[in-house]
């Protein structure tokens, strides 16, 4: 495997700090900082040790810390942190999604890879539509109803098929709330 390009660290105030992307570098940086120096008197003669403590992230992705013995050594675990990280994939953000279909409802054809999704995918997009357009719905609006029977027709299609199994509705037990008697 080759060595990872080393990042451009710099110092400040309290730590060192690398910015390997050119904008947001408040939400995204790698960065070394001392944590805790001292001298270990459990040995004779007394020995001077440090930890550093290592850090990357950018916001949404990824986040991983740790802690090393040495400066140098606090970096190099960073920047092999940072390469790896960045290679991994970036997390998928459903509820925005589904935020974005549903908003787009009126002035949008549904995209052609919504019925590809999984069903909990589905349902969400499902009950949000009809929690935004629940009178559009019943009123008929073209693009709306469309889609809402469409919506319905896929989860119905799935659970005759077996794909999907619609969850147990929540039933209390008639022990669950007793009334005290007086």
């Amino acid at each position: 495997m080759d060595v990872p390009a080393r990042l451009k660290w710099r110092k400040e105030k309290d730590r060192y700090a690398a910015y390997p992307t050119a904008t947001d570098r408040q939400e995204r940086y790698a960065a070394v900082r001392l944590y805790n120096a001292g001298w270990n008197t459990d040995r004779t003669p007394h020995v001077r040790f440090e930890s550093w403590s290592w850090v990357v992230r950018w916001e949404g992705w990824f986040l991983e810390t740790g802690y090393w013995d040495s400066k140098q050594g606090a970096a190099d675990k960073a920047t092999e942190a940072w390469w790896r990280c960045v290679q991994s994939d970036i997390p998928r953000d459903v509820d925005m999604e589904v935020a974005m279909i549903v908003a787009r409802a009126l002035v949008m054809p549904v995209p052609n890879s919504l019925f590809s999704e999984d069903a909990k995918f589905l349902q969400k997009v499902n009950w949000h539509l009809h929690e935004v357009y629940r009178a559009e719905i019943a009123a008929g609006v073209p693009a709306l109803k469309n889609m809402s029977e469409q919506l319905s027709a896929e989860l119905f299609r799935r659970r005759e098929a077996g794909e999907y199994k619609e969850p147990e509705p929540y039933q209390s037990s008639p022990t669950f709330r007793r009334r005290r008697r007086r």
